[in-house]
């Protein structure tokens, strides 16, 4: 392992650990352990879409022959994915719009991102697979924020009376916005070519790096 590598593993442990820390300290104020955001998370066709993208990378997962992608490293990044896009998204969002100032709830996010996306995986790959940093880790890095960040726009379309076919992130009371029980059918027009876009993507990431 290279001195760069080294150097770049201790430089996200220190942040984690910071994150870390900071996130125990403001564990109160965060919306990520509220009941209304697990409440927005924990809706039918969401839990549809997420089990069947993870049912299909870990079939994926066991046919690629990658030892650095395995069905656990799968469950477990599709869990985080899940659960902190929306959150830490809305955030870097919000933060970059000047509506929240913030700054640790945008370095909460920030990290979130990237363990979530890249680091993780890194970390498994080290201690589990490899034993040594994984050859794919700095690609990874590049494109896993993009599909975090689509996964969030997913989980935030909706659909009012009023309003149509909306985002919800971009509503004052984003969490609490109230949409029609049977939006899905509106906007899964809207939804389908955000998924075969990050199919398209995966797939031709996955065949450069054959």
């Amino acid at each position: 392992m290279n001195i760069f590598i080294r150097i770049y593993i201790i430089l996200w442990i220190i942040l984690i650990l910071i994150w870390l820390v900071l996130l125990i300290k403001n564990r109160k104020e965060v919306l990520l352990f509220r009941k209304k955001y697990i409440n927005f998370l924990f809706v039918r066709w969401k839990l549809i879409l997420f089990f069947l993208a993870v049912i299909s990378l870990s079939i994926m997962s066991t046919l690629w022959l990658d030892p650095t992608w395995d069905i656990p490293e799968t469950i477990v990044m599709s869990i985080l994915t899940f659960y902190t896009a929306p959150y830490s998204s809305w955030i870097i969002y919000r933060y970059l719009r000047w509506l929240n100032k913030n700054s640790y709830e945008f370095y909460i996010a920030i990290i979130l991102l990237f363990f979530s996306s890249a680091w993780f995986y890194d970390l498994y790959t080290l201690l589990f697979l490899l034993w040594e940093y994984p050859p794919m880790a700095f690609s990874n890095l590049l494109l896993s924020p993009f599909f975090y960040l689509f996964w969030w726009i997913t989980w935030n379309f909706g659909y009012s009376k009023k309003k149509g076919v909306i985002f919800l992130f971009k509503e004052k009371d984003w969490i609490d916005t109230k949409t029609e029980k049977d939006w899905f059918d509106k906007i899964f027009l809207y939804i389908l070519p955000i998924i075969i876009f990050m199919i398209v993507i995966f797939w031709g990431f996955l065949y450069l790096n054959m």
